[in-house]
């Protein structure tokens, strides 16, 4: 990953160098770092607060046991920037290994720069979505169809496509967007808020990486066992 994404991050620097008017694009992955807007904090608070009874009850059992590990309450402080207040939302997964999150950090730092030197960045987030790729592992396929459990969408690869390509012509198009880099941010970080289609992951009530793996099991048991005894824990 990493390889791939110097190699094509030093291409992408080159053609701009040797023509100004280049504009880049980029798709992030929703299991990243992110800074978000102060109202996606505000919602994550709310959904832990308005857990159903057996959500909460199963949910501090399993963090008692495994000593915290699981169900960890996500990260609800605010980071103050100038006049305008963000948060940190954590989703990495970790099983995706250091390569693949530093390759996907590559993107973000140089449309940063880019941005910044008066280039048009298009660098929007895609929402987790069931490609073969994915769904052809009985795991991931089983945290997909669970991931509701939490409130979080898996997009269908039809869907994604033709929501990106919309997001690519607007940034392109669109003289208001955040990508053209003559209408202003208040903060830089700003240019992978605007748009993103993170599925709900942002404002998961836990931090996403300790409580997706049961996501997994309430997808396998979704298949074998009656809606009705599940619809519990959702309520």
């Amino acid at each position: 990953h990493v390889r791939v994404s110097m190699a094509m991050d030093a291409i992408m620097q080159h053609v701009s160098q040797q023509k100004a008017n280049t504009s880049l694009m980029y798709m992030c992955t929703p299991t990243d770092v992110y800074a978000v807007p102060s109202e996606v904090i505000e919602a994550s608070k709310v959904k832990y607060t308005e857990r159903s009874k057996v959500q909460t009850i199963l949910s501090k059992g399993v963090s008692a046991l495994s000593r915290k590990h699981f169900f960890q309450k996500n990260a609800h402080e605010l980071i103050q920037s100038g006049d305008q207040a963000y948060g940190i939302c954590d989703c990495l997964v970790v099983e995706q290994g250091p390569n693949y999150a530093l390759a996907k950090r590559i993107q973000q730092w140089r449309a940063t720069l880019a941005r910044a030197q008066g280039q048009r960045v298009s660098i929007n987030i895609a929402p987790s979505t069931t490609t073969y790729s994915v769904t052809k592992n009985p795991l991931l396929k089983a945290a997909f169809n669970g991931a509701s459990l939490f409130d979080v969408e898996a997009f269908a690869p039809e869907t994604t496509n033709a929501i990106m390509a919309a997001l690519w012509i607007h940034d392109l198009r669109n003289p208001e967007s955040v990508a053209n880099p003559e209408v202003k941010l208040n903060h830089p970080l700003e240019l992978m808020m605007h748009g993103a289609n993170h599925g709900g992951l942002w404002r998961v009530a836990y931090l996403a990486r300790t409580a997706l793996p049961f996501a997994a099991l309430y997808g396998f048991a979704t298949e074998k066992l009656p809606k009705g005894l599940l619809s519990k824990l959702k309520k």
